[in-house]
């Protein structure tokens, strides 16, 4: 499978703190290693979305007892190689991959479970899918 599409600006939203959003402006974003992050490793923008940002932001504070008004910080980006889920093409893409996933975990799948707000087989699915990406390798099959 050969994967290509075409480069776009965006403007993504990133629901955070205030204190957290000082930190961000001095000294840039750090991308998250957690391994239940939902879409795996990263830095998270709602694309075109202030306001589902603020309130992501807002819920996320609240359910964890975190200090800190929560604000959006925006950043033009600049998107070469990533996967569309609003486009058919890029969701079919996922299909063969997630065979080759599971195939890969053998009897550790058994171990990885979603339990919101820990998403520990999505990360590890995502980030699968970006190494596999990445790196060009077609072991999606056909």
């Amino acid at each position: 499978m050969r994967f290509t599409i075409r480069p776009i600006r965006v403007t993504g939203y990133h629901g955070t703190t205030r204190p957290r959003s000082a930190n961000i402006l001095e000294e840039g974003f750090t991308i998250s290693q957690k391994p239940w992050e939902w879409l795996g490793h990263g830095v998270y923008f709602w694309q075109d979305a202030p306001y589902r940002a603020h309130a992501w932001a807002r819920d996320w504070t609240r359910q964890r007892g975190i200090e800190g008004e929560p604000v959006v910080v925006a950043a033009e980006l600049q998107l070469e190689s990533y996967l569309d889920f609003l486009d058919v093409a890029n969701t079919d893409i996922l299909r063969p991959l997630a065979i080759k996933f599971l195939e890969t975990l053998g009897e550790g799948a058994v171990a990885l479970k979603n339990k919101y707000p820990n998403h520990r087989l999505d990360c590890r699915f995502f980030n699968f899918v970006s190494e596999v990406l990445e790196s060009g390798d077609d072991r999606s099959g056909p």
